[in-house]
Formats: structure tokens, sequence, C-alpha cells
């Protein structure tokens, strides 16, 4: 019989891993199921980065909701000032997701969800800024709020669907049931898409559903 031919890439997904800290407030949760669920999460991401180095991917893609809340944090302090003092903790969900992950070997592409943001569309003044936000991706994951990879013949493009008039508190679209991307960012997807045009297969990531994405957020892009 003829042997199968070897896996010429291997790709590892992670989804809503939820990661907390000590600043997490334990059983506040909806229900007795997510409570447990979120308290194991960090125990079941070091049991599986192991399997992982194991199995060398070559790649891994990390799907949202990376850190459970950790932006509560910065409540009363959302600006410069209060980004600093979450930087200088020496230990909450972001440092210890970001050991985490940096424990894994293979290169890694980060897709961002609602729990790794922090807005009222009621209170502006207590929603973090896109500005900030990249700042935490930068500081603790050295990722950007949206990004792209080249496997061999295949471009995996992570959007970030927390990134436009929905997800900004000050707009009077602002709805987070609803995903949008905003006109940076879709300029810079139709870039991608141009200059990588001889890409046999594109794979698109997003943490939110495409049904909650709002139909014509920019003229010209559908």
């Amino acid at each position: 019989s003829t042997l199968p031919k070897p896996l010429e890439h291997r790709v590892v997904i992670f989804g809503d891993t939820h990661i907390t800290g000590p600043e997490y407030p334990l059983n506040t949760e909806s229900t007795e199921l997510d409570n447990d669920s979120v308290v194991r999460s960090q125990m079941r991401l070091y049991a599986a980065v192991k399997k992982i180095n194991a199995v060398d991917p070559s790649l891994v893609l990390i799907l949202g909701d990376v850190v459970h809340d950790g932006l509560r944090l910065l409540q009363g302090h959302v600006n410069e000032r209060g980004l600093k003092k979450l930087f200088d903790l020496s230990v909450n969900g972001y440092t210890i997701a970001s050991d985490i992950y940096e424990s894994i070997e293979a290169k890694k592409l980060y897709v961002w969800g609602n729990h790794d943001h922090m807005l009222d569309c009621k209170q502006p003044k207590e929603s973090i800024s896109h500005g900030l936000l990249r700042k935490v991706y930068r500081n603790y994951f050295e990722a950007e709020p949206y990004d792209t990879f080249h496997l061999g013949k295949w471009m995996f493009i992570s959007l970030n669907s927390m990134w436009g008039k929905t997800w900004n508190a000050s707009d009077p679209s602002c709805n987070t049931e609803l995903s949008s991307f905003g006109q940076d960012q879709l300029d810079w997807l139709d870039d991608q898409l141009k200059k990588n045009s001889d890409q046999r297969y594109v794979i698109i990531l997003m943490h939110f559903p495409p049904g909650t994405i709002v139909d014509g957020e920019v003229p010209g892009h559908h």
C-alpha cells in the first residue's frame, strides 16, 4: 500500500481561553458551569501547551477572549496613567496569559474578542480607546489589533470585529452585540488581498460570527 504523504503544515486553533489572574472575582459568572470553566482555563492551557510543542505546529491561531475581562483593572483609570499602573503589575491575567503563550514555540496569530475589550456604550469615559488597547496587545503579546500570516499556499488574516463604530462608545451606533471593523482596518484588508492575489487559499478569522457584522459599515466595503 502507498503511505500517505506527510503533512505539509500543522495548524493548532485555540478559542476563548479566558485566562484570569488574581484580580478575577471568583464565582461571578452567570452559571456554575461558566465559573468552573473560567477558573480551570489556566490549568487546561498549560496542559495543552505541552502537547502543542510536542507536535511542532507551523502556526497557532488564538481566536479571541484571550484574557477574561482583564481590563477591569483599569476601571476609573482608563488613560495612559492607568495603563502604566496595569503594566507595572507583576502578576495579572495578562502576565499569566503572556507567559503561557510565550512558552508555545510556534508562530502565533491573535484574534481579539469582546472580553479583550472594555466598553460601555453609555459610559464613554469608562471605555478604553483603540489607541490604549493597541498598547495592551503590544505590551503583553507583541501583537497587533489585526494581522496576517503566510504559510505556504495559505494566507491567514486575523480581523478585529471590535474595531469599528459599534465598538466606539462615543458613536451613536454603539452596540456591543454587533461587529464592525472601521475604515482603516477595511482599507488594510483590501490592501492585503490585492498584494497577495497569487495566494491560492485565504482564511479570514474573527471573533464574532459573520452574522453579527454591520452591513455597509463603510461605503465601498461589503
